[in-house]
């Protein structure tokens, strides 16, 4: 009887080895497969808007259109268009007016507007200029000794025909667009003597007006001051102005020397009670320094010596009057606005409060006494 042939053993061995290798394999594929392994899937990083910015023309004609976008910087560094999605608006339609899709039309008339946008909480704006090809945009001020002179008219003369007019701002700022070649510009304002300014306009240009004030009416005197709250001040709420501070009535003395104006007031228990100002022809201002923003009133502690117009109500409560002074001069009274602040703040130093405060246009009423 014969044996079987050794050679048949190692080939069974070697199957055997392959079998545990197969089983070691799955066994590490299986443990990186386990939710506790360290391959885990990261969720994708989200993209947001980080700021936007308006892509379109600066300069219109009128009647024209154009398609204006909105640029999206995203979080990951690139961009992309947001038109679609984001809001628009034009701080004047009758110049220029933009549809939900970014497309603007401009009117017949020239002008400039800001066109905004809002995206995912971002804003931006830039200015647009509706001109007839070939013209330009005049700009410039117009003050009287270093001050703002508001409500000046600046006109675009032929001859002495005003072919083309604009009103200055509370800041003395007048804009004239479609203008070209050699013009001559007036501004005029009653009170002031006229000014006229000669120029060549080939490009957006500026020219200013340095006002001279015309003869001053005789306003000294003795008058009655009485100043009311505007109608919008709040009555009731948050800072709402009291009663006790809504009108407030003073004797006054009226002093002039050419046409600087010194006023001194009496009648009640003041604690500043002088302030300066100007007369020019019928018009009249007056400067009451102070605190001019109402912010700036949370622990306010010097009320007494930053103002001009103070007047103790209590024992710990001052009122206080801040602001312009534009008033009309007529034979018995000097009436007008005060746009400014009244204000009334309590306790002590350094930690006063405001009580109650109006930023407003204010009346300001001067009614001359015998």
């Amino acid at each position: 009887m014969h044996s079987l042939p050794r050679i048949r053993a190692p080939l069974r061995h070697s199957a055997a080895a392959a079998v545990a290798a197969a089983l070691a394999t799955a066994a590490t594929l299986s443990c990186d497969k386990s939710p506790t392994g360290s391959t885990a899937v990261r969720a994708p990083e989200r993209v947001t808007i980080q700021a936007i910015r308006i892509a379109g023309p600066a300069q219109m004609a009128p009647g024209a259109s154009a398609q204006y976008s909105v640029i999206a910087l995203l979080s990951n560094g690139s961009e992309r268009d947001a038109t679609a999605t984001s809001t628009w608006r034009s701080s004047d339609d009758r110049v220029l007016s933009i549809a939900p899709n970014g497309v603007a039309t401009a009117g017949t008339a020239p002008g400039q507007v800001v066109l905004a946008a809002d995206n995912s909480g971002r804003r931006t704006g830039i200015e647009v200029v509706v001109l007839v090809p070939g013209t330009f945009r005049l700009t410039g001020t117009a003050s009287h000794r270093g001050a703002p002179v508001a409500d000046a008219a600046v006109d675009v003369l032929n001859g002495s025909l005003a072919v083309m007019s604009a009103r200055t701002d509370e800041r003395g700022m007048y804009r004239l667009f479609g203008v070209v070649g050699a013009v001559e510009i007036r501004a005029s304002k009653e009170g002031y003597l006229d000014q006229v300014n000669r120029l060549t306009v080939n490009a957006d240009s500026t020219s200013d007006f340095e006002l001279a004030a015309g003869p001053a009416p005789r306003v000294d005197g003795t008058y009655g001051l009485t100043i009311t709250a505007a109608a919008d001040c709040r009555t009731e709420g948050y800072l709402a102005l009291p009663g006790t501070a809504r009108t407030r009535m003073y004797s006054a003395t009226l002093r002039q020397n050419d046409e600087h104006l010194e006023i001194d007031l009496s009648g009640a228990d003041m604690v500043k009670h002088s302030f300066a100002g100007e007369a020019a022809g019928t018009h009249v201002t007056f400067a009451l320094r102070g605190v001019a923003m109402p912010n700036f009133y949370y622990y306010f502690d010097d009320v007494e010596t930053s103002a001009d117009l103070v007047e103790r109500l209590s024992a710990a409560e001052l009122f206080e009057a801040v602001g312009h002074v534009e008033a009309t001069v007529s034979p018995n009274a000097i009436a007008g606005t005060l746009k400014g602040l009244l204000a009334v703040v309590h306790g002590s130093p350094p930690l006063r409060q405001p009580e109650g405060l109006c930023l407003s246009a204010h009346s300001f009423v001067l009614v001359r006494r015998p």
